[in-house]
């Protein structure tokens, strides 16, 4: 131990940063056949004595390989949490970029480490400030996603403080901040979809929270794990809330027809009845199936789907019929009674969803079209405003074309594909010659 700080700290007095982070990764990932290490981890004391006197930014890289070798082979004791949390602020405070850049994925295990000690012991609002303070200061650029936004928004979403994450979440991402070999960690894309879907859907912003989930769905060549399967369930429920249909699943999701069958069950036959206006049968399949979905956490929103398809059916006679009695309404719409359609109707008629009046005396309900009043200058602002979006938009697209065309990488798998491409014609063009 005393070795390797030793030997670290001096690569780094003479500025030889890259050799001190391959020897850091190497000592700190250092394990036998038996996942065990081969030296003994010293005390925490003796760490904690070597990181107050590295707290500079020169030492970026030593701080970091120190920090994750504590807190991979920490006891759980709280007390020592706390000093630990103290040691990863002073890191975030002081380190220097550049050096971090080159040993980001150890960075991202102390960060990943401390998410987990806070979040088991039910305190995952007082790691919000640091685990915020290291995504700001490590992440290259807003739109470029780091393995630290999974940490955040996961803190947020169990801290139910989401404030925090949402500069993250409206961002639209463009790169990947990938680690020091080149590679970012799946997980930490899936995490970040699915956290940042749970978060929109809480706030109720159902057309960002399908996005994101779609996102994860949508990862090409990963395959089925716990997170895709669980974000696979929301945007099913969160596509009906928001567009009134069950979405057609991408073709890059890494699941067979059976798993999917599986993995939705049973919240593809509740689409089903959404979709076909089956309020009875819906209430029926979710009484069957309630210690399922309350396990899986997913009542609430099962009960806003509900809750879409009462509005859902009642906008349907609202458009069928000009006057109608408040007991047909309930009837069409399988509701109970004559008093739960006028209490959907009156709500419907306070957020605008249908304009019309209802006779207390007569029961009878009349509709009529929503007379809109939109001044002309609004008109101009929300076009001016889509415009501007629509040419942010271009922009990004070109950037994002431009930024390919230099990519090497995108350069030799294209030259590579073209290469084989022009090995299929040869053979189909010799094989019509034999013929």
């Amino acid at each position: 131990m005393d070795d390797f700080v030793s030997r670290c700290r001096q690569q780094c007095d003479e500025e030889r940063f890259t050799e001190a982070a391959m020897f850091a990764n190497s000592f700190v990932g250092n394990y036998d056949s038996d996942g065990k290490r081969p030296f003994q981890v010293p005390a925490r004391g003796v760490i904690d004595k070597a990181l107050e006197a590295l707290s500079s930014p020169k030492y970026t890289i030593v701080m970091t390989a120190l920090l994750a070798l504590k807190m991979n082979n920490a006891n759980g004791q709280s007390e020592d949490w706390k000093t630990t949390a103290g040691q990863v602020q002073t890191l975030v405070a002081v380190m220097d970029n550049k050096h971090l850049d080159l040993v980001k994925s150890m960075f991202l295990t102390v960060i990943q480490e401390l998410t987990k000690s806070f979040i088991s012991r039910k305190q995952p609002a007082a790691a919000i400030q640091t685990v915020e303070a290291a995504l700001r200061r490590s992440q290259p650029d807003m739109q470029i996603l780091t393995g630290l936004h999974a940490e955040l928004c996961h803190l947020c979403l169990c801290a139910k403080n989401f404030k925090p994450a949402l500069p993250y979440l409206s961002a639209n991402i463009k790169d990947l901040d990938v680690d020091e070999s080149g590679k970012f960690p799946v997980l930490s894309f899936l995490q970040y979809c699915y956290y940042g879907g749970l978060i929109c859907t809480a706030l109720k912003n159902f057309d960002r929270a399908a996005f994101f989930f779609e996102a994860a769905v949508a990862c090409p060549g990963v395959q089925s794990s716990a997170v895709i399967v669980e974000a696979s369930k929301h945007l099913a429920l969160v596509s009906l809330l928001l567009n009134a249909k069950q979405p057609a699943l991408p073709h890059t999701m890494m699941l067979s027809h059976e798993e999917r069958k599986q993995s939705l069950f049973p919240y593809n036959d509740l689409a089903a009845c959404y979709n076909n206006n089956e309020l009875a049968r819906y209430d029926q399949l979710v009484e069957e199936h309630a210690t399922l979905i309350r396990n899986e956490e997913l009542y609430g929103l099962v009960k806003q789907v509900r809750e879409s398809l009462i509005r859902k059916n009642i906008l349907r006679v609202a458009r069928a019929f000009m006057t109608v009695s408040l007991a047909d309404i309930a009837k069409r719409a399988q509701l109970a009674d004559a008093t739960s359609a006028e209490r959907y109707l009156v709500q419907m008629m306070l957020s605008g969803d249908v304009c019309g009046s209802i006779d207390q005396s007569t029961g009878l309900v009349q509709f009529r079209d929503r007379q809109e009043d939109v001044s002309p200058a609004q008109v101009e602002r929300d076009l001016v405003q889509s415009i501007a979006r629509q040419a942010d938009m271009l922009q990004l697209l070109t950037q994002l074309d431009q930024d390919m065309e230099m990519n090497s990488r995108y350069l030799r798998r294209k030259a590579e594909a073209m290469a084989m491409l022009a090995k299929h014609n040869q053979f189909h063009m010799y094989g019509d010659g034999i013929l």
